[in-house]
């Protein structure tokens, strides 16, 4: 099964909780790169990647967080081969935990409801719940407060480009300044809507960009680039990834030919 990527459409980090954590208010948006999962009951719960991980890593801990809730073992094997660059602001590993949950909770009939995964799923990760049958949404608080959004992305693709190293959330967050002023999102909403690029870039904005801006000048300078060719262009999440809309497929495709030979993880993608 695929177990898609997001970006984000402007992330306004709006303010750090007593517990550490920061409120936040973002669009997330489903795009179509995708790890493929393969996942089966089994006598005993196991796990195999083709890539290394943590052995607490987003699969396995969605897996003890879902059995404790049920109060039983619920055994699968699972087979995980990854496509989306991991610490990417991709979310590839908050996909996987997703669809862990959601398979899990179909072949045994569980009967839980996409809310009760998704409460369960911000205890494994922040952008857990939204990829919880998220397409578009309005996420909220620390991502656990989902508004669902419809939004026909029919005019606009999007080029992706992750330079090839990761960025830690955590390090980023830790180094937050909170900006006064927050992004109208419902003004996005209605020129994403509208699939007008130069309104859309008004409201484009991710407060993490500074600080990742200032460690990693290779991620602003994509950004710059990519400015050349759309108006609309953005870092997803804590980074490293950029992208751009686009509601040209030639000046898409020029833009794909450039950065493809500098970057072997630049991928033209629909938002789904």
């Amino acid at each position: 099964m695929k177990s898609y990527a997001k970006i984000n459409l402007s992330l306004d980090v709006v303010s750090k909780r007593e517990d550490g954590y920061h409120n936040i208010a973002s669009i997330m948006q489903r795009i179509d790169i995708y790890d493929e999962m393969e996942i089966e009951k089994s006598e005993k719960f196991n796990f195999d990647s083709d890539m290394e991980l943590p052995e607490e890593n987003t699969v396995t801990k969605a897996y003890r967080v879902l059995t404790e809730y049920m109060e039983r073992d619920l055994p699968v094997s699972v087979k995980l081969h990854k496509n989306i660059p991991t610490g990417a602001g991709l979310a590839g590993g908050s996909a996987n935990a997703a669809t862990l949950f959601e398979e899990i909770n179909r072949i045994y009939d569980l009967n839980l409801s996409t809310d009760d995964l998704r409460k369960l799923g911000v205890k494994v990760g922040a952008d857990v719940p939204f990829m919880i049958g998220g397409e578009t949404a309005l996420c909220e608080g620390i991502g656990d407060l989902i508004t669902d959004l419809d939004i026909n992305f029919s005019k606009l693709k999007a080029l992706i480009i992750n330079p090839g190293f990761e960025i830690s959330s955590k390090e980023v967050y830790s180094q937050m300044n909170i900006r006064d002023e927050r992004i109208d999102f419902k003004s996005l909403e209605m020129s994403l809507k509208n699939g007008n690029l130069t309104e859309i870039s008004k409201y484009l904005r991710n407060d993490m960009e500074n600080v990742v801006f200032k460690k990693y000048k290779e991620v602003e300078n994509i950004k710059e680039e990519l400015l050349k060719h759309t108006q609309s262009a953005l870092m997803s999440g804590s980074g490293s990834t950029v992208y751009g809309l686009f509601d040209n497929e030639d000046d898409l495709k020029k833009a794909y030919d450039k950065f493809k030979k500098l970057y072997k993880n630049t991928y033209m993608v629909n938002l789904i």
